[in-house]
């Protein structure tokens, strides 16, 4: 009996390692789910909002439980989506910023170049003004 305990919690930890293993190489793949799907997420969050308190509100009428303790419960599972609905916040928030940086680079980039090519085009402007007045000046020595 002493050894089955420490056997299950082994095999507990092992299998919660393989699951988090598993979660994290498809982590990336729900993210990008996430970023492109912004309102079904927010939809999502207020069904389950909507849901849990259905929920609550129909174990307390219809159970002989005590309601505290369908309470407290019903606190934990609505503050781990809370939680949940935060994360996936600032995901996206994160993502924007990163967005924006990205777009901010180009940005200054784009008018480096864009400098760079003004201050060509007034050069090529005088250059061309002074081959003028020097061909003008040959036709007239003519």
């Amino acid at each position: 009996m002493h050894i089955l305990i420490p056997i299950s919690i082994t095999l507990m930890f092992f299998i919660s390692i393989f699951i988090w293993a598993i979660v994290g190489q498809l982590w990336g793949k729900f993210r990008g789910f996430f970023h492109n799907n912004y309102s079904f997420f927010d939809a999502s969050f207020i069904m389950a909002y909507f849901i849990e308190q259905l929920l609550l509100t129909l174990l307390i009428s219809t159970t002989i439980f005590n309601p505290p303790f369908l309470a407290g419960i019903f606190a934990i599972i609505v503050i781990t989506t809370a939680s949940f609905q935060k994360l996936m916040g600032e995901s996206r928030l994160k993502e924007i910023s990163e967005t924006s940086i990205e777009q901010n680079i180009i940005i200054d980039d784009v008018t480096k170049i864009n400098d760079m090519i003004v201050a060509e085009n007034e050069d090529l402007k005088i250059t061309i003004n002074n081959l003028r007045k020097f061909i003008e000046n040959l036709q007239q020595k003519r």
